[in-house]
């Protein structure tokens, strides 16, 4: 269990892509009590690199609400799923005031892969590691998308239905461009199924496929076989 979040330590640091993972859990069918411990980390790298937890950390999330702890910590014939726990632990977080209201909860998405080319030579698609969506349904918010450094904007900008991805039709490139693809969270309302937002993502250069499918049934493709 881990997410993203903009976190002031007690020091006033403000950490704006600080990453969570829980520790330890802990629950009491007696008292009713059931308890995560969190450690906090700069960043998604600094926990992956081992680094050291952040100030405040490591930190309790509890909850003494015996019917939250029945619905989903169960009793004592039936233990939480992790599902179930998932679930309260995503509301008890937004709920609850989250370390003392310091912090602001990202979506814990990553972008897996961005690539021009593997459709045609005018689409850029985005792939996220889970599900998104533009809360207001404007896609290209946020999304700053540049060929050889110029910036260019979309003419359509859509999530494909069934998939985790947005596709952005730009202007056609081959294969010796540079596309890139950043976004500003602070402008953009991308955001997970539970409606936590998406944090900014750095400026991305998208793969190049163009050519490397050899369909032959394309006029990008016809300059290869005139090569061979």
């Amino acid at each position: 269990m881990s997410f993203i979040m903009s976190y002031t330590d007690p020091a006033g640091t403000v950490h704006a892509n600080s990453y969570w993972v829980a520790g330890s859990i802990s629950y009491n069918p007696i008292t009713k009590i059931g308890q995560v411990i969190f450690q906090g980390y700069h960043d998604k790298d600094s926990f992956d690199a081992g680094d050291g937890q952040l100030a405040g950390s490591p930190h309790p999330v509890a909850t003494t609400d015996p019917a939250i702890f029945y619905q989903f910590f169960g009793n004592a014939r039936r233990i939480f799923s992790g599902l179930s726990f998932e679930e309260w632990l995503d509301s008890f977080a937004q709920d609850q005031d989250l370390f003392f209201g310091l912090a602001t909860l990202y979506a814990n998405v990553d972008v897996i892969i961005v690539d021009i080319g593997l459709l045609n030579t005018s689409t850029l698609s985005v792939a996220f590691g889970d599900d998104i969506t533009s809360q207001g349904g404007d896609y290209n918010l946020g999304v700053t998308v540049r060929v050889n450094g110029t910036p260019v904007t979309p003419s359509v900008a859509a999530k494909q239905t069934g998939t985790f991805s947005i596709w952005y039709t730009i202007p056609a490139v081959d294969i010796d461009d540079v596309v890139d693809w950043e976004y500003d969270g602070l402008v953009g309302d991308l955001a997970d199924n539970g409606g936590q937002i998406l944090q900014s993502i750095d400026r991305l250069t998208a793969g190049n496929s163009i050519g490397s499918y050899r369909w032959f049934n394309r006029l990008e493709d016809s300059g290869w076989i005139a090569t061979i």
